[in-house]
């Protein structure tokens, strides 16, 4: 799309929304610009407020429900944060997005290590000491989900 507005137009334009702004029919801007709307309004329903909701209930099941949780992610990340103010220019988003890794460094570390804590109970201390690479354990957990024996090394139901 960049290289084919340069060609159009004259000049680079990165941001689609600038590229709508150099066209002449107003159907089709209109069509355009409500297509991007819908698509960051579902888009930002399905994959941030959704789960922002969910864990507000988790954090508070008594007082808030998935709804409320929504409106909470709503007024703090739309409002209170101002985006607007991230966006507004390369340095701000870089500074933000420093900040940013300065809180995801350290959540994923803790997630990391205890994963690998709880799986090295599971696996045990040699290792994958086991005949394959399911231990024992795990099979039975396995087992237990899919409702059914499985034998992981044959794949054979009993």
């Amino acid at each position: 799309m960049t290289s084919a507005g340069s060609v159009l137009y004259g000049q680079v334009l990165w941001d689609p929304l600038r590229l709508i702004d150099q066209w002449d029919n107003r159907a089709a801007t209109f069509f355009a610009a409500f297509s991007f709307s819908l698509a960051t309004l579902t888009t930002n329903i399905a994959a941030n407020s959704l789960s922002a909701g969910n864990d507000f209930t988790a954090l508070w099941p008594k007082y808030l429900n998935i709804r409320r949780g929504q409106v909470i992610c709503a007024i703090v990340g739309g409002w209170a944060l101002a985006p607007w103010e991230i966006l507004a220019n390369a340095a701000g988003f870089l500074s933000f997005m420093g900040g940013y890794t300065v809180f995801l460094g350290p959540i994923s570390g803790i997630m990391i290590a205890d994963v690998s804590a709880w799986l090295g109970s599971w696996i045990g201390a040699d290792g994958f000491g086991c005949s394959s690479i399911w231990c024992t354990r795990a099979k039975s957990i396995s087992r237990r989900c899919i409702g059914q024996t499985v034998d992981i090394g044959t794949g054979q139901a009993s």
